[in-house]
């Protein structure tokens, strides 16, 4: 009798210690994946942040040379490879997409789609949303941190996503000649105009 109560002590003890332990690594896994994604959110935060001064550079000096139309036309020819520079350097995907397209090329993924579609429509620049981000786990373990950051409209965009009215008439030749399917006119100041996005790969979930 002894013995077997000593047996069962034993295995209750075992299962304690292996019971603690499990929640012990599960405490730390969950803590290590919690500051992976802050470092990539950090990383996509500082990425987005240099391309859209970088991209605010060039349009200003271009709108401060030859007006809207100029501004237009480093858009056209200057924005998509100054987008795809940017990402060699910052190591990851980074860019603009928006549900209203100007350039085809700049499409949204699914889950960008989705997030701009929800919050859009109850978002401008007088009652902002915070960046958001977005964990994507894959069958294999992969994981991607999405990060996406509002860009509303400002008052010296509107010469180049205004109303009809508000768009100079070389700039509308522009827009027809260069992007005949436009669908990124008609907004005011303080629209919802889409996003800053950032895909950051995470570490792999390991066990």
């Amino acid at each position: 009798m002894k013995g077997r109560t000593l047996l069962l002590l034993a295995v209750w003890l075992f299962l304690v210690v292996a019971g603690t332990l499990f929640v012990l690594r599960a405490v730390e896994k969950r803590a290590a994946m919690e500051r992976q994604v802050s470092e990539a959110r950090q990383r996509a935060e500082e990425a987005v942040a240099a391309l859209q001064e970088r991209l605010k550079s060039e349009l200003t000096a271009a709108m401060q040379q030859g007006g809207p139309a100029a501004a237009l036309r480093v858009c056209a020819e200057s924005a998509q490879p100054l987008t795809e520079d940017f990402r060699g350097e910052a190591g990851f995907p980074v860019g603009r997409t928006a549900l209203r397209l100007r350039n085809p090329a700049n499409a949204p993924g699914p889950l960008a789609e989705e997030w701009m579609r929800r919050v859009g429509v109850q978002t401008s620049a007088a009652a902002p949303v915070e960046p958001a981000v977005k964990v994507e786990e894959f069958l294999d373990g992969d994981r991607l941190l999405h990060y996406w950051q509002p860009i509303y409209v400002q008052p010296q965009c509107l010469p180049c996503h205004g109303m009809p009215e508000q768009i100079p008439a070389e700039v509308a030749d522009l827009l027809a000649e260069r992007y005949p399917e436009d669908r990124a006119t008609g907004f005011a100041a303080g629209d919802f105009r889409g996003i800053f996005w950032a895909q950051v790969p995470l570490p792999k979930i390991e066990g």
